[in-house]
Protein backbone atom coordinates (compact mmCIF):
# COMPACT_ATOMS: atom_id res chain seq x y z
CA UNK A 1 0.00 0.00 0.00
CA UNK A 2 1.44 3.41 -0.82
CA UNK A 3 3.01 5.66 1.80
CA UNK A 4 0.45 8.24 0.89
CA UNK A 5 -2.47 8.64 -1.82
CA UNK A 6 -3.91 11.58 -2.75
CA UNK A 7 -6.56 12.37 -5.18
CA UNK A 8 -7.36 16.14 -5.32
CA UNK A 9 -9.79 17.48 -7.55
CA UNK A 10 -8.45 21.21 -7.84
CA UNK A 11 -10.05 24.04 -10.08
CA UNK A 12 -7.51 26.78 -10.76
CA UNK A 13 -6.88 28.48 -6.88
CA UNK A 14 -4.17 31.35 -7.59
CA UNK A 15 -0.37 31.12 -6.92
CA UNK A 16 0.31 28.99 -3.71
CA UNK A 17 3.47 29.34 -0.95
CA UNK A 18 5.24 26.88 -0.02
CA UNK A 19 4.59 27.76 4.17
CA UNK A 20 0.50 27.37 3.35
CA UNK A 21 -0.98 24.40 5.38
CA UNK A 22 -1.01 20.70 3.56
CA UNK A 23 -3.40 20.22 1.16
CA UNK A 24 -5.83 17.94 2.03
CA UNK A 25 -6.42 14.57 0.67
CA UNK A 26 -8.10 11.28 0.33
CA UNK A 27 -8.04 7.87 0.21
CA UNK A 28 -10.19 7.71 -3.13
CA UNK A 29 -8.72 8.35 -6.56
CA UNK A 30 -10.28 10.84 -8.77
CA UNK A 31 -8.40 10.20 -11.75
CA UNK A 32 -10.00 6.57 -12.25
CA UNK A 33 -6.66 4.42 -11.86
CA UNK A 34 -5.92 2.75 -8.36
CA UNK A 35 -1.97 3.39 -8.70
CA UNK A 36 -0.10 5.54 -11.32
CA UNK A 37 1.50 2.21 -12.92
CA UNK A 38 -2.04 1.36 -14.15
CA UNK A 39 -2.66 4.67 -15.46
CA UNK A 40 0.48 4.80 -17.11
CA UNK A 41 -0.37 1.19 -18.39
CA UNK A 42 -3.74 2.48 -19.61
CA UNK A 43 -2.79 5.26 -21.15
CA UNK A 44 0.22 3.71 -23.34
CA UNK A 45 -2.53 0.94 -24.46
CA UNK A 46 -4.92 3.31 -25.89
CA UNK A 47 -3.76 3.65 -29.56
CA UNK A 48 -5.44 7.29 -29.68
CA UNK A 49 -3.93 9.00 -27.44
CA UNK A 50 0.02 10.27 -27.92
CA UNK A 51 2.79 10.06 -25.62
CA UNK A 52 5.62 12.30 -25.90
CA UNK A 53 8.98 13.01 -23.02
CA UNK A 54 9.64 16.50 -21.74
CA UNK A 55 12.89 17.03 -19.44
CA UNK A 56 11.84 13.51 -18.23
CA UNK A 57 8.37 13.81 -17.68
CA UNK A 58 5.67 11.75 -19.80
CA UNK A 59 3.29 13.77 -21.30
CA UNK A 60 0.11 12.23 -23.05
CA UNK A 61 -1.83 14.28 -24.98
CA UNK A 62 -6.15 12.81 -25.12
CA UNK A 63 -7.06 15.14 -27.97
CA UNK A 64 -10.61 13.53 -27.89
CA UNK A 65 -11.06 14.78 -24.00
CA UNK A 66 -9.37 17.72 -24.13
CA UNK A 67 -7.07 15.96 -21.27
CA UNK A 68 -3.29 16.12 -20.78
CA UNK A 69 -1.83 13.66 -18.37
CA UNK A 70 1.63 14.44 -16.78
CA UNK A 71 3.84 11.61 -14.73
CA UNK A 72 7.10 12.51 -12.81
CA UNK A 73 10.49 11.18 -13.44
CA UNK A 74 12.07 8.60 -11.74
CA UNK A 75 13.90 11.81 -9.94
CA UNK A 76 11.07 13.95 -9.15
CA UNK A 77 10.38 14.38 -5.29
CA UNK A 78 6.71 13.33 -5.80
CA UNK A 79 7.99 10.47 -8.07
CA UNK A 80 5.80 8.27 -8.64
CA UNK A 81 3.03 10.81 -9.55
CA UNK A 82 0.43 11.15 -12.81
CA UNK A 83 -1.34 14.17 -13.20
CA UNK A 84 -3.98 15.15 -15.12
CA UNK A 85 -5.54 18.38 -16.59
CA UNK A 86 -9.10 18.78 -18.74
CA UNK A 87 -9.31 21.92 -20.12
CA UNK A 88 -13.30 22.61 -19.73
CA UNK A 89 -15.34 25.59 -20.33
CA UNK A 90 -17.79 27.19 -18.41
CA UNK A 91 -19.48 30.26 -19.11
CA UNK A 92 -17.55 31.12 -21.74
CA UNK A 93 -13.81 30.76 -20.21
CA UNK A 94 -11.92 27.54 -20.12
CA UNK A 95 -10.56 26.21 -16.83
CA UNK A 96 -8.21 23.62 -16.29
CA UNK A 97 -9.63 21.01 -13.76
CA UNK A 98 -6.58 19.18 -12.57
CA UNK A 99 -6.40 15.48 -10.21
CA UNK A 100 -3.17 14.66 -9.11
CA UNK A 101 -2.74 10.71 -8.15
CA UNK A 102 0.83 11.10 -5.84
CA UNK A 103 2.25 8.14 -4.20
CA UNK A 104 5.04 9.68 -2.32
CA UNK A 105 5.68 11.71 1.01
CA UNK A 106 3.04 13.96 1.36
CA UNK A 107 5.47 17.10 1.35
CA UNK A 108 6.62 16.66 -2.39
CA UNK A 109 3.15 15.54 -3.15
CA UNK A 110 1.72 19.21 -1.47
CA UNK A 111 4.57 20.79 -3.52
CA UNK A 112 4.02 19.02 -7.09
CA UNK A 113 -0.11 20.00 -6.56
CA UNK A 114 0.64 23.83 -6.05
CA UNK A 115 3.54 23.46 -8.62
CA UNK A 116 0.61 22.95 -11.30
CA UNK A 117 -0.94 25.21 -9.83
CA UNK A 118 1.07 28.04 -10.35
CA UNK A 119 1.28 26.60 -14.12
CA UNK A 120 -2.11 26.22 -14.81
CA UNK A 121 -2.93 29.89 -13.50
CA UNK A 122 0.21 31.24 -16.30
CA UNK A 123 -1.90 29.18 -19.14
CA UNK A 124 -5.48 30.50 -18.09
CA UNK A 125 -3.60 34.17 -17.94
CA UNK A 126 -1.86 33.25 -21.24
CA UNK A 127 -5.29 32.01 -22.73
CA UNK A 128 -6.93 35.19 -21.57
CA UNK A 129 -4.50 37.36 -22.87
CA UNK A 130 -4.72 36.12 -26.19
CA UNK A 131 -8.72 36.05 -26.22
CA UNK A 132 -8.24 39.53 -24.97
CA UNK A 133 -6.07 40.43 -28.17
CA UNK A 134 -8.82 38.63 -30.45
CA UNK A 135 -11.36 40.84 -29.06
CA UNK A 136 -10.61 44.04 -30.44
Amino acid sequence: MPRYLAALLILIAGLSQASEPPIPESQKSSIGYQTVSEALAALRADGSISESEQGGWLIFADTAHNTLWSFTPSTHPAHPSAVRREAVEKNGSVYMEMSVLCQADKAPCDQLVRDFQQLNEQMSQAIKSRSAGHAR
